[in-house]
């Protein structure tokens, strides 16, 4: 059963994202919060398995918040709810190594699919908000040159995981698809990553839609 916590400033929101939550007989709130401050307190207190941040919240926003929990538990998962247009606020996000962005305005599924790529070590982001963060990053030939370049590096086994965390697949996952064990699949993927020079799977992902791999 995953354990989440909600941090959101408006609650009738929370209590529509704990609705979709608990739907899924997998997953359940352990806490909620209504801004980053509390939400650091209550992370503190029931230590869960992937907190939903909204980005802009009153005292203390949700990239800073996410950056603080990053930092103190490392094996949390970190989702962050955005509307679009935020591509700054997720440019921002994605520097601290979060799992996945989820659009507010996007389909139940994907945040049940975000939540548990997330808890089992993979990543999701919403299909509108990788195209646009890829559009973003991808403005000048250059941008796109360079992720060519990088994802050129890959072998094949890498592309092949690399093509897998692009669709937000989590390690178990990957392996099912692949036919290989866990454990082989955590050691490509961190190969993966240092080949690309990526900092975690949602950058890798992006680097994957700006260098054409995947549309």
């Amino acid at each position: 059963m995953v354990r989440a916590v909600l941090v959101d400033d408006e609650p009738l929101v929370r209590s529509g994202i704990r609705t979709i939550v608990e739907t899924t007989e997998s997953a359940h709130v352990v806490g909620e919060a209504g801004n980053g401050k509390q939400a650091l307190s209550v992370v503190r207190e029931v230590v869960p398995d992937v907190v939903l941040l909204d980005i802009r919240m009153p005292e203390m926003d949700g990239i800073t918040a996410a950056r603080k929990i990053a930092e103190a538990y490392p094996q949390i998962g970190i989702i962050m709810l955005t509307t679009f247009g935020e591509s700054d606020y997720v440019t921002a996000a994605l520097s601290i190594g979060v799992s996945g962005f989820v659009l507010k305005a996007g389909e139940p599924a994907e945040l049940t699919h975000a939540i548990h790529a997330s808890a089992s070590g993979g990543a999701y982001f919403s299909p509108q908000v990788a195209a646009q963060l890829a559009q973003r990053a991808g403005t000048t030939s250059r941008v796109d040159d360079d992720a060519q370049r990088r994802v050129r590096r890959l072998s094949h086994r890498e592309t092949e995981i690399l093509l897998q965390v692009a669709e937000g697949a989590s390690n178990a996952e990957i392996a099912d698809v692949l036919f290989l064990s866990v454990g082989t699949v955590k050691w490509y993927v961190t190969q993966m990553l240092r080949s690309l020079g990526a900092r975690n799977r949602v950058e890798a992902a992006l680097l994957a839609y700006r260098s054409g791999l995947v549309a």
